[in-house]
């Protein structure tokens, strides 16, 4: 694939990104902006790297961090404490970070943290903070790579769950954590799976292995790699890890295994982590349209067998116009002698009230034939609206009767259709 100069992305990956972007906006899927956003964020070459710790709540991964770090910057507990992504980079001061969900950001006492990250201080998110960042000096020597807390899967908070799964498309290195006192539940075979979707690199971290004894350790470690292996067809990389005991040996072990190769080939991790994810978000609009063209096929398909099942001969299209219009044409035939009637009986006294006065204005008509055909035209019109118009009033009591009569006759007519459309129906 050809890539622009200056170590850009490339202008085929770019134009299927914008495509795939064009794809979820359009059918607002919702649900991958984060894949989207996370994409777009490593098409620029100087996007740090994120080291997301996953994994149950309660296995260690607040605490982890801290000692990779080598102080306590994330809070912990003895309950699910992290209730909020929370972000460590590099910085040349202590400095906290708030950014809330409607885009604000606020610097804040690091001291504060535990008022924004966790369930005690923020209880169910009630802040509405989208992600807290952490620059500490302890980080100087990781440039380019943000180790993130996530909060605990599996706990009754189940925003925190939630949390955890629309952040995931951003991690580019995964490292989730297994304790020891449960190693591999089928939650953490899941977790595991979905790491795989999007982050290049996924390390399980054997947690509280201080809890073990060295035959114990080498017993569950031969366990997760026969499991791992059977479960996902590779074998995933395990590194034991105790925050208690020996924490140093640990961490330094873990900064050999994965913090130093990513750190030494971040623009080959970059560009891995950007293409792990365009494949998902690709995948995952593809199943998106293609559930959408198979629901649309079903719909169409049972809207044409109700269609055929509801619209029988009895209520169709054609037999309605027909019972419609007869019922018009029944109504005009016995409308019309009724009119008549009410008419022809006054029609010789309206015919000799315009007689005797067409008589009297013709004494005053002077001029050729032209101007006395057109006043008498003009005379004529004038003279029997006046005549009619009186006769109108009278016969609307009549016109008011029948058009009772037709509306109880059409309503029958609708009520029938309905009846038998009920039926078919039921």
């Amino acid at each position: 694939m050809k890539r622009r100069v200056g170590g850009k992305m490339s202008a085929g990956w770019n134009g299927q990104l914008d495509v795939v972007a064009g794809i979820v906006r359009q059918f607002e899927l919702t649900s991958l902006n984060p894949a989207v956003q996370a994409c777009e964020a490593l098409s620029r070459e100087d996007a740090p790297l994120d080291v997301a710790v996953l994994g149950q709540f309660k296995s260690g991964k607040s605490s982890l961090l801290n000692a990779v770090l080598g102080e306590t910057v994330f809070p912990v507990g003895v309950v699910p404490v992290t209730a909020v992504i929370t972000r460590a980079a590099a910085g040349t001061e202590y400095v906290l970070r708030v950014t809330y969900q409607n885009g604000s950001v606020e610097e804040a006492n690091p001291a504060r943290i535990a008022e924004f990250v966790t369930e005690a201080g923020n209880p169910g998110n009630r802040r509405r903070v989208a992600v807290v960042d952490v620059f500490t000096p302890a980080l100087a020597d990781w440039p380019g790579l943000r180790l993130v807390d996530t909060p605990g899967l599996g706990s009754v908070f189940l925003h925190n769950t939630e949390a955890t799964h629309a952040w995931m498309p951003n991690a580019a290195v995964a490292l989730v954590t297994v304790s020891a006192e449960r190693p591999l539940s089928d939650e953490d075979r899941r977790l595991l799976a979905e790491a795989r979707e999007t982050a290049p690199r996924v390390v399980v971290l054997l947690t509280k292995v201080d809890l073990l004894t060295d035959s114990e350790l080498a017993e569950v470690e031969a366990f997760l790699d026969k499991s791992l292996e059977k479960s996902f067809g590779v074998r995933l990389p395990v590194l034991p890890f105790s925050s208690r005991v020996e924490p140093e040996r640990y961490v330094r072990r873990l900064r050999e295994a994965v913090f130093l190769p990513v750190i030494q080939n971040a623009a080959k991790e970059r560009l891995a982590a950007r293409d792990i994810k365009l494949a998902a978000l690709v995948r995952a609009c593809r199943s998106y349209l293609a559930v959408g063209c198979q629901a649309a096929e079903r719909v169409d398909a049972d809207r044409q067998r109700l269609r055929a099942a509801v619209l029988d001969e009895s209520v169709s299209a054609a037999v309605i116009r027909d019972e419609l219009r007869l019922a018009g044409q029944r109504v005009c035939e016995e409308a019309r002698p009724k009119f008549e009637k009410l008419l022809l009986d006054r029609q010789a006294a309206v015919a000799q009230r315009v007689t005797a006065a067409l008589a009297d204005v013709l004494l005053t008509w002077h001029g050729n034939l032209a101007k006395q055909a057109q006043r008498y035209e003009t005379w004529m019109a004038e003279r029997l609206t006046a005549e009619l118009t009186p006769l109108s009033r009278e016969a609307a009591p009549l016109a008011a009767e029948l058009l009772g009569q037709a509306e109880k006759r059409l309503r029958r007519i609708i009520e029938a259709f309905r009846d038998r459309l009920g039926r078919n129906i039921r």
